[in-house]
């Protein structure tokens, strides 16, 4: 391959990665963003190395093996090192999105299945009277909470906003109450707590 042609396809490579890079900065936070740029870097670095500056060449007949394997580790450790930076997760959660059509009640994964029971029973509790519905839409509620902190499509965070959201409820307050009482007794931590 001529040189000036693997260059100028760098160039055209660089200033397509700067400028989603810059993008990047908008839409993505650090600790993804980070991670999958110095990725890409070393990656780059490493093509330059054996296309322009002819790296290969250098290791006079040795084999190629640890050149590469040597590159492959540093990237591997970047991704290891970076939860939030897992491809094969994101790639999963775009297949996942992209089979999912929740108006249609297509859901392929357990999430959106628990997603789907979840809206018919709100829809329920608009037609049916009694406390069936509010039983089966409050279980539906749990049952698509669990699954989704099980399934990593609930973080952890976001659950502590909603409990606080609904524990502060319509009132605005967030004043101990009853239910709140119930739920500590219920949990055997705070129970050993409160003893103390």
């Amino acid at each position: 391959i001529p040189r000036y042609s693997v260059f100028t396809a760098y160039l055209m490579l660089l200033v397509y990665v700067l400028r989603m890079f810059a993008r990047a900065n908008i839409v993505c936070v650090a600790d993804t963003l980070v991670p999958l740029k110095v990725s890409l870097h070393l990656v780059l670095n490493m093509a330059t190395g054996i296309y322009v500056w002819e790296d290969l060449e250098r290791i006079n007949g040795k084999s190629a093996q640890p050149y590469l394997v040597a590159f492959t580790v540093i990237v591997l450790g970047v991704y290891v090192a970076s939860p939030n930076a897992d491809l094969v997760e994101y790639m999963a959660r775009r297949q996942e999105l992209h089979a999912t059509i929740l108006s249609q009640e297509v859901a392929p994964t357990a999430f959106g299945k628990s997603v789907l029971v979840l809206l018919d029973s709100w829809g329920q509790i608009q037609t049916a009277t009694g406390e069936d519905a509010k039983d089966a839409a409050k279980e539906a509620l749990k049952s698509a909470l669990s699954v989704g902190a099980e399934h990593g499509r609930i973080s952890s965070q976001q659950l502590v906003d909603i409990a606080v959201e609904f524990y502060k409820g319509d009132t605005g307050s967030f004043a101990l109450s009853a239910a709140f009482m119930k739920w500590l007794y219920g949990n055997p931590y705070f129970n050993e707590y409160l003893k103390q």
